[in-house]
């Protein structure tokens, strides 16, 4: 046996158990050197069950701050993911404002083109945007917009 606090504990149980049956007895002499044996095997013991408690706090103490930093690591883990995902949605969300922007910007370029090419394209836009309603008044004149009846 070693030692260590435990079976120093375990061992002074049992003789603290033999002396208190023996004391029960009226069998146990103070005066014999065993006496002051079990005096400081009884001040291990105690001085053993307070390392062990002390030693129980601080593995509580360590078990908690571990927690502590596993809650907090995380935490911050779930907050740079959210962020990360975030940041690919702006990016998505700008890649596709420059996209259509672009597409927009080239559509412009083609209409440009048409219209060098024709003036008749801008008629071709206006009877394509028109709905088919002629208006139901009509201020300052009588001509009727946006149709060409050429």
């Amino acid at each position: 046996m070693s030692n260590s606090p435990k079976n120093i504990l375990i061992k002074t149980l049992e003789i603290l158990k033999t002396d208190a049956e023996m004391a029960l007895n009226n069998e146990w002499d103070k005066s014999d050197d065993g006496f002051k044996e079990q005096i400081i095997l009884i001040d291990q013991a105690i001085e053993a069950v307070q390392k062990a408690r002390q030693r129980e706090n601080e593995v509580a103490e360590e078990k908690a701050k571990a927690e502590e930093k596993a809650k907090a690591d995380k935490m911050v883990a779930t907050a740079k993911g959210i962020a990360a995902s975030r940041m690919l949605a702006t990016d998505a969300t700008v890649y596709q404002i420059l996209k259509e922007a672009e597409a927009n910007a080239a559509a412009i370029k083609l209409v440009q083109k048409q219209l060098d090419k024709s003036p008749a394209y801008i008629e071709y836009i206006k009877a394509n945007a028109w709905d088919g309603k002629l208006p139901v008044y009509m201020m300052g004149g009588d001509a009727i917009p946006m149709i060409s009846l050429q």
